[in-house]
């Protein structure tokens, strides 16, 4: 046989199958366009022998290698598929259901057009699945499916809804995708992203509930509309690069168990960032992360021997680097600092925008924490941020300011006593005691400077108490200053 039409004749005289030739590639043409059906009932029976269907595209294709198939009539398949499966320049017009099925060896579509549903439910592939150059008109159905091996899904249309609810995808390369319907990744768990780049989400995005558990890379995504990762499981690094968030993004509930990274994202001014009571067990960096939108940062949660990371390897390199020798802390730049600290900053700001006085202190320690390490890489500001520390934590703590008061009260008049050169006569006495208490109100009293205690005058009979005097009111008045405004944390939300 040298001609399509006579493979045909052959094929139809055979009785499993009808061919029609629609067109046979001419100077003008580029390929030649076959349909095939089952034989009965006008084609409404499904195909069950999927390699005999195969078999007949690889007859035409000895003659003409350019052939394209309009396949006409339904392929329903439910038994194990051991060899190879490969479809090339095909075009569905029925639905294609290979449910519950085990798949030993690799499965490819590319260059194929599915006009109607696609359905994998609950079938396993135990060797890579390449589906490349393909545009899907109806719902693409990957429910419960097992990914053994690498899901190569490269440059792809989906106009319908698209479900990988509850998929165990262990290896994935996500490239050129464009999703313009809903799509469902709830419940699923990425095993490992070797590439998530160009993908484009026009509907509703669902990861609700979803296991990422490796290190993972997002980069050059655009959510167009509402993305839910609502209650996710990151348990690797993982970094979101040049992510468009146009709409609403929840993020509500999730925990990141590694480290996390924003860059160079964009959003809309209404658009909503939801982070709320979400679990940061390895810091974050939001640095750069151009979030100005509406942010939600209530209730989230950073553990506290975190705060300055153990160590830095997403947060130095701005990028996801396997097998890279992880920095330790003590090691660590000063610009990698800066970066934690600019996102303790950033949320503290939100959260005082909100109204939210208390978490935003804390979050004021937090930020003076991380400052404290990078002054560890320089000389300036250490005696600042001492004093800081000790007289109210950062403002978080009043009770530390008001020890700090007592405590420089305490010396300045002790020191008093010291130098007064004998005109102080130690004494135990009631009476003593009580004029001692009488002395320490009013050096705590900083408003008062024409009194004299134990009747001796400052400024004629003892200049150099005068000057320890005005020294100790100068930490005193600092204790009062700090004890006021970590006080007010109780009195703002």
């Amino acid at each position: 046989m040298n001609k399509l039409s006579d493979c045909a004749e052959y094929v139809n005289n055979e009785g499993n199958y009808y061919v029609r030739i629609i067109s046979e590639r001419q100077e003008y043409e580029e390929v030649s366009e076959i349909a095939i059906q089952t034989p009965s009932n006008n084609g409404e029976e499904p195909f069950t022998d999927i390699f005999g269907l195969i078999s007949i595209f690889t007859k035409f294709r000895e003659i003409d290698n350019t052939c394209r198939f309009n396949i006409d009539s339904e392929i329903y398949f439910r038994e194990n598929i051991e060899r190879p499966l490969i479809f090339t320049n095909c075009v569905f017009n029925s639905p294609l259901f290979l449910n519950e099925i085990e798949f030993i060896k690799e499965v490819s579509f590319i260059n194929v057009l599915f006009k109607k549903e696609v359905n994998f439910k609950k079938s396993k592939f135990n060797s890579a699945l390449e589906i490349k150059n393909c545009k899907f008109i109806n719902p693409l159905i990957l429910y419960k499916v097992q990914f053994l091996q690498t899901f190569n899904f490269d440059n792809i249309i989906l106009e319908e809804k698209a479900s990988f609810k509850e998929a165990e995808l262990n290896s994935i390369y996500f490239n050129e995708l464009y999703f313009k319907n809903r799509v469902v990744f709830s419940y699923a768990s990425f095993n490992d992203i070797e590439n998530f780049n160009n993908v484009s989400f026009a509907g509703k995005a669902e990861f609700y509930q979803v296991k990422f558990n490796k290190v993972s890379k997002l980069s050059n995504v655009q959510f167009h509309k509402l993305v839910d990762f609502n209650n996710s499981e990151f348990n690797s690094d993982i970094l979101f690069h040049r992510i468009d968030f146009l709409d609403r993004s929840y993020f509500s509930g999730s925990s990141f168990n590694k480290q996390v990274s924003f860059l160079h994202c964009r959003v809309n001014s209404d658009t909503v960032l939801d982070f709320e009571s979400v679990a940061f067990k390895n810091s974050l960096d939001i640095s750069r992360a151009n979030f100005a939108c509406i942010t939600n940062f209530w209730n989230i949660k950073l553990e506290e021997k975190n705060v300055i990371p153990s160590n830095f390897n997403l947060y130095s390199n701005d990028d996801i680097i396997e097998d890279v020798q992880l920095q330790p802390n003590n090691n660590i730049r000063k610009e990698t600092l800066q970066k934690i600290r600019e996102s303790y900053r950033i949320i503290k700001n939100s959260l005082r925008e909100s109204g939210n006085e208390i978490n935003a202190l804390k979050f004021k320690g937090y930020e003076m924490a991380v400052y404290e390490k990078e002054l560890e890489k320089g000389e300036k500001g250490k005696t600042i941020l001492f004093f800081s520390k000790w007289s109210n934590n950062h403002g978080l703590s009043w009770g530390r300011g008001v020890l700090f008061t007592l405590f420089f009260t305490t010396i300045t008049l002790y020191l008093f006593m010291l130098f007064s050169n004998k005109m102080i006569i130690w004494d135990w006495s009631k009476e003593a005691r009580e004029q001692t208490l009488g002395a320490f109100v009013q050096f705590l009293n900083i408003t008062n400077w024409n009194f004299n205690p134990w009747g001796i005058d400052l400024k004629s009979d003892y200049p150099i108490g005068y000057m320890i005097l005005f020294v100790g009111r100068i930490f005193i008045g600092y204790g009062y200053y700090q004890t006021v405004s970590a006080f007010r944390r109780f009195g703002k939300n």
